[in-house]
């Protein structure tokens, strides 16, 4: 990683890969063959293969639904269970007197409770992506949802391993260690002390 208003360096080995984890075994109904799982409330749908930009990409349109919204106040309350006991009056204080009930107009009919408002559902999230069937790369994705629309197009990809000048290190460029310290010498080995 360059640091060009430093003109420094940091280079970060990668670690060897571990073991792989075995997968639990999925539980729901039979995916197609080769295709990934999806999470609940996600349909895909494949868009066959075109060419874009002089690569064969090939397209797949996922549709997210929005998760369920808990129900807003003043909703219809589910009916009691059967056998269910009714709560029990709020306690009172002995000997406090009863608190005052707002007086009503004589003759007037109760005031229903307001209907509850429904909630207009949410739109989907639609994502439209396009991937390199060679170098198996975005070309292109779209997102349209709630929060926007966005659009990411891959203007340059060369197939095949890069130069590897492009990972050396700019002349003039000072080697550092991690969090931006300077790298440290190695330490000198020390002698062993003499056994007893």
């Amino acid at each position: 990683m360059l640091n060009h208003a430093n003109k420094t360096a940091l280079v970060t080995p990668v670690p060897p890969p571990g073991p792989t984890a075995p997968q639990a075994p999925q539980v729901g109904a039979p995916a197609m063959p080769g295709a990934p799982p999806q999470p609940p409330g996600m349909q895909g749908q494949d868009l066959g293969k075109s060419v874009l930009q002089g690569h064969e990409v090939e397209g797949k349109r996922f549709v997210i639904q929005p998760p369920a919204q808990p129900p807003m106040p003043g909703a219809p309350k589910a009916p009691p269970m059967p056998g269910a006991q009714p709560a029990p009056p709020a306690a009172q204080m002995p000997g406090a007197p009863a608190p005052p009930k707002a007086p009503g107009v004589p003759g007037a009919p109760a005031t229903p409770p307001a209907p509850a408002v429904p909630q207009a559902p949410k739109a989907p999230t639609i994502v439209e992506t396009w991937t390199s069937t060679n170098m198996h790369l975005p070309m292109l994705t779209k997102m349209q949802g709630p929060s926007g629309q966005m659009t990411q197009v891959c203007h340059s990809a060369v197939p095949g391993e890069p130069h590897p000048s492009a990972f050396q290190i700019p002349p003039g460029y000072k080697m550092v260690g991690p969090a931006g310290l300077p790298k440290l010498p190695a330490s000198p080995k020390l002698p062993t002390p003499p056994k007893l």
